[in-house]
This record gives structure tokens, C-alpha cells and sequence, in this order.
């Protein structure tokens, strides 16, 4: 699919709630996962939720093939997500996984709470390695904030 017609997609898919209904449609209880809504790949759909979900901090759920986010819309909750073998392959599945996102909240461009404090805090960071790097070579600075990435990592999954 060229990168035009995902485009275009996109914006229909955020324009209105008649895309995300029709999803509710297709994933009955008789066929819970899908690769279309009417007939159109769900490439465009995922790419919303992924472009929303990078613009607030949020990460998809990864295993060995691909990844999913697990959204929420009208009491449902779906995975929609991707896997790679010969080739890419899009899909939505009606899941009873707790919802990261609400589909509302994407498709009004509300942020996440945690947003705004992340920003904060990453440009406080900005501002250390930039004070680091008047009296440290580059690679110094680098080196070191690896090790307390590391460092933290450690504590973290005790």
C-alpha cells in the first residue's frame, strides 16, 4: 500500500467513529479475529494507534513475530496488531486483555496523563547532559548514562 493511500486512510479513520463501529461489527463472537472492515487491510488503523501511542509514551506488546496494542472502545477490548513471516500480516482480535488505550481518547487527540510528565522530565535530562558535556568528552557522558540505564535496569527487575 503506498504511502498516499495509508494517508488518506488515516485521516478517514480519525475523522469519525463509523471505522471503529464497523471493527465492533466484524469482530462478533463467531469471528473474533480479522485482517479487514470492509474489505480495507487494517494497515491504516494500526498506524493511528501506533502514531499515538509513540506521540504519549505508550509501547505495543512485542513477541517474536510482530506487536499489538490493546485498545478500548464501547466496553470491547481488541489487540490490533501485526506479525511478520512471508510478509506482514494485520489483525484485530476481541480480547478480554486490559485496554492500554481508549480509542475516544485517540480519536480526540486527548493525551495521556503520564505525557506531560515524561516530556518534563526527559527535558531535565536534556539539561544534565548538556551541563555534563561542558566538562566530560561526549562519549564520557554517553558511557555514563548507559551504566546508569544498566544500573537502574538491575534494581528495577529485582
Amino acid at each position: 500500500m503506498d504511502l498516499k493511500t495509508v494517508q488518506k486512510q488515516k485521516e478517514k479513520i480519525l475523522e469519525n467513529e463509523e471505522y471503529i463501529k464497523s471493527l465492533e461489527e466484524c469482530t462478533t463472537e463467531n469471528e473474533k479475529t480479522i485482517d479487514r472492515i470492509n474489505g480495507e487491510n487494517l494497515e491504516p488503523l494500526f498506524l493511528v494507534i501506533e502514531d499515538y501511542a509513540e506521540e504519549n509514551y505508550i509501547y505495543p506488546i512485542g513477541d517474536t513475530f510482530g506487536w499489538h496494542y490493546t485498545i478500548s472502545y464501547n466496553g470491547n477490548n481488541y489487540n490490533i496488531g501485526f506479525t511478520r513471516g512471508q510478509g506482514t500480516f494485520f489483525y484485530c482480535t476481541r480480547t478480554e486483555d486490559e485496554s492500554m488505550l481508549d480509542f475516544k481518547d485517540i480519536l480526540e487527540g486527548k493525551k495521556s496523563v503520564k505525557t506531560d510528565l515524561i516530556k518534563l522530565k526527559l527535558t531535565k535530562l536534556e539539561i544534565i547532559v548538556n551541563e555534563l558535556s561542558l566538562v566530560l568528552p561526549e562519549r564520557k557522558v554517553i558511557e555514563e548514562v548507559k551504566k546508569t540505564y544498566a544500573k537502574h535496569n538491575k534494581q528495577k527487575r529485582r
